[in-house]
C-alpha cells in the first residue's frame, strides 16, 4: 500500500517503494505526463507517454474534450475501467494530477498520482527505459499496451461549470480558490488570453505550495497542507471551486 503514515490518502497518492513493487502488475497502466521527447529518451519502465496532454475539446480549446472523446482516447492508449492508473510527470504533479481529476470526472476511481514523480524516481536510481528506436520520430501518444475499452460515467461534483459559479460566487459555504502563479493571479501575465487578472472575491495559493521546496517536490504532510489552506479559509465544511 502507499506510504500511509505520510499521507493519509492512499486513493490519491502513491510512493515509488509501491510502484517499484507492482511494476509487473498486469492490470497496471502507467501514465507519464511528462513531455514526449523526454519519454523518449527514459521513462519508467511499462508507462505510456502522454505528452503533457490536457485533452481539450478540439472545437473549444477553453474546455476538456467530451466523454466519448475521453473514453476513446483512454481505450486507444490501452486504459480500461478495469485498470489502476498511476500518473506522473517532472513537474511536481502538475500535469498527473491534471489526468487524476479527468479519469475520476469520467468515473474511474482507480487512479492515483506518484508522489516526487519522475525526479524523485531517478533520483533513487530506480529502472528506466527508452521508446523503441522506431517510434523515436513520432509526436503521437505512445503505448506499450494493446487497445482496451474505456466506458465513462461522469460525476458532476468533479466539475464546476460557468454558470453554476455565477449563481453561487460570494454565498457563505463556498469559496473560490485560484492556484495559478502570482502572476497570472494579478494579470501581470495572461498567456495569450483577451483577458488577465482572477475571478472576484477568490483566494490565491499557488499550487506549489502545496509541494516541498525541492527538485522532488512531493506533497506536504497532511498537517501542513491542512494548516496552509485553512490560514485562507479553506476548510472541509466549504465548497471548493479550484482554477
Amino acid at each position: 500500500m502507499p506510504n500511509e503514515k505520510t499521507h493519509n490518502c492512499p486513493d490519491l497518492l502513491v510512493e515509488t517503494e509501491w510502484l517499484a513493487e507492482h511494476l509487473d502488475d498486469p492490470d497496471l497502466r502507467i501514465v507519464d505526463m511528462g513531455p514526449i521527447d523526454a519519454y523518449k529518451r527514459a521513462h519508467i519502465p511499462g508507462s505510456m507517454g502522454l505528452n503533457r496532454n490536457y485533452f481539450k475539446d478540439p472545437d473549444n480549446r477553453a474546455l476538456v474534450m467530451g466523454p466519448d472523446q475521453f473514453a476513446e482516447e483512454m481505450g486507444q492508449v490501452g486504459i480500461g475501467n478495469e485498470h489502476d492508473v498511476i500518473a506522473y510527470d517532472d513537474w511536481g504533479g502538475l500535469y498527473a494530477g491534471r489526468l487524476w481529476w479527468l479519469l475520476r470526472m469520467h468515473g474511474h476511481e482507480k487512479v492515483r498520482v506518484l508522489n516526487g514523480g519522475w525526479n524523485k524516481w531517478i533520483a533513487e536510481g530506480r529502472s528506466v527505459e527508452p521508446a523503441p528506436l522506431s517510434l523515436y520520430h513520432s509526436s503521437k501518444p505512445m503505448s506499450p499496451h494493446a487497445p482496451a475499452t474505456f466506458t465513462t460515467t461522469l460525476r458532476p461534483e468533479y466539475n464546476c461549470t460557468l454558470n453554476q459559479l455565477k449563481e453561487r460566487i460570494g454565498e457563505p459555504g463556498w469559496v473560490t480558490l485560484d492556484v495559478r502563479t502570482d502572476d497570472e493571479y494579478t494579470g501581470a501575465l495572461t498567456r495569450g488570453n483577451k483577458r488577465g487578472g482572477h475571478i472576484p472575491d477568490t483566494v490565491h495559493i499557488e499550487w506549489t505550495k502545496a509541494v516541498t521546496d525541492d527538485e522532488f517536490r512531493t506533497f506536504l504532510p497532511p498537517d501542513e497542507l491542512r494548516e496552509l489552506y485553512a490560514s485562507a479559509g479553506i476548510t472541509p465544511d466549504k465548497k471548493i471551486v479550484t482554477y
